[in-house]
């Protein structure tokens, strides 16, 4: 390379560095905070003055007691087991035929045969009084003790 380009390489690269040269330190402004105070908050109070007050046309008054639920007897209950079983108007195979009853029918237990063998049910309505009558007990599932429901002789 020739002297000439040498030197003009060299113009550029000094000037180039003398162009991005370190920077020089500038001084930094002082942010200068104020001292946390701590704010006091005033208590504030209401009275209601005499000439403020609204006047009642009508008193409602209200009174709170406790309730006492009342405990209800324990119904003894049932329901049919099969996918459906014979009504009876007595404590026999023998005896007419009130009413089909189909399983899941829920019965109320009002009394038995002396040998348990028979419960006296009504069946529990939609709407409408149920109807009453008499079920094998082999039918017929329990939460309760059959041998608590009264003994009930049927009419002859």
């Amino acid at each position: 390379m020739s002297t000439w380009r040498w030197s003009w390489l060299l113009v550029v690269t000094v000037v180039v560095l003398v162009g991005c040269g370190t920077p020089t330190p500038r001084a930094s402004p002082t942010l200068a905070l104020p001292t946390p105070r701590v704010l006091e908050v005033p208590t504030l109070s209401w009275t209601p003055s005499p000439s403020r007050q609204m006047s009642t046309v009508g008193r409602v008054t209200a009174s709170l007691e406790p309730v006492t639920p009342t405990p209800t007897p324990d119904l003894p209950y049932g329901w049919v087991r099969p996918r459906e079983a014979n009504l009876r108007a007595g404590p026999s195979l023998d005896a007419a035929v009130i009413v089909r009853v189909s399983g899941g029918t829920t019965l109320r237990l009002l009394g038995r045969t002396e040998d348990a063998a028979w419960l006296y049910v009504v069946t529990q309505p939609v709407s409408g009084p149920g109807q009453r009558g008499w079920i094998a007990t082999t039918l017929v599932v329990t939460f309760s003790a059959i041998d608590e429901l009264p003994v009930i002789s049927p009419a002859p």
